[in-house]
């Protein structure tokens, strides 16, 4: 039996993207079903904690929290798991970065649910592309801090629980080749997901599966009782570490092969548990 159902929001609850209001009512309606049964919800997302109590505040449904992409664990809106960025680690992030080359925006969550951002000085052009590519992609843009390079000790310091790094070139979002060379320099420190315009980073050991699976375990559930939904490689963990996984239609085919089940709209879970 399905006690607690785990979901990711972009692409995923957070359908269809023209939904202005943030959830649909068919994909509130689902949940609401769900928990009126004794069931619980689970937001796991590379969203900041904000942003997810606000979805949920949307629901009207009680959840517990999986933010910054598994970088910390919230049962009862406290903290069970936090994967913080050792100090020394984050500067040598930094320096790699800014010796590799290429245009690359920093946008880092810290303790306190803070976003900071930091990197090269946009043009008028780039500021203008960035928020018309947010709004074609209907992105709920959530509040960052602007702050110069010479910042980010200040930003360390303050406890990094996920960093988000945006390629910047020509006025447009675009790949650069910096996380190729990023990717094998520090796989064996940390967990990274990328895609065709940014990188998401956040301590080894704290993605989705394994954090996730801590706060199943706080929450004195089975691995059996869980059922995880997403669309994109963050959630495969989920996947890896659920059995009872769903993804989304419109995921890529190497995401979609890693879930047991497929649909293609979230709504349409509440006819399979």
């Amino acid at each position: 039996m399905i006690k607690l159902l785990a979901t990711d929001l972009d692409g995923t609850l957070l359908l269809p993207k023209r939904v202005v209001r943030l959830v649909s009512k068919p994909n509130r309606l689902v949940l609401h079903d769900f928990v009126a049964k004794g069931g619980q919800v689970v937001i796991a997302s590379g969203r900041s904690l904000q942003m997810c109590q606000k979805i949920a505040n949307k629901l009207e449904v009680p959840c517990n929290y999986v933010p910054y992409g598994g970088g910390a664990a919230y049962l009862d809106g406290q903290p069970i798991a936090e994967g913080v960025f050792p100090i020394e680690l984050l500067r040598r992030i930094d320096k790699f970065i800014d010796d590799a080359g290429g245009r690359v925006y920093r946008i880092v969550n810290v303790r306190g649910d803070q976003i900071y951002a930091y990197g090269p000085r946009l043009s008028p052009l780039e500021k203008v592309a960035t928020s018309l590519y947010q709004f074609v992609n209907m992105r709920y843009n959530e509040p960052k801090i602007f702050v110069n390079n010479d910042l980010r000790e200040m930003v360390y310091k303050k406890g990094v629980l996920k960093i988000n790094l945006i390629y910047v070139k020509e006025g447009l979002l675009n790949t650069t080749g910096v996380i190729e060379k990023l990717v094998p320099a520090f796989k064996s420190e940390l967990e990274l997901f990328t895609t065709r315009r940014a990188c998401e980073i956040t301590m080894k050991g704290f993605n989705k599966g394994e954090t996730l699976e801590k706060l199943v375990k706080a929450m004195e559930l089975k691995k059996g009782e869980v059922a995880v939904i997403g669309d994109d490689s963050s959630d495969v963990a989920m996947f890896k570490k659920f059995e009872n996984s769903w993804v989304m239609g419109h995921a890529p085919e190497e995401v979609k092969k890693e879930a047991k089940h497929i649909v293609n709209d979230f709504k349409d879970i509440g006819n399979l548990f």
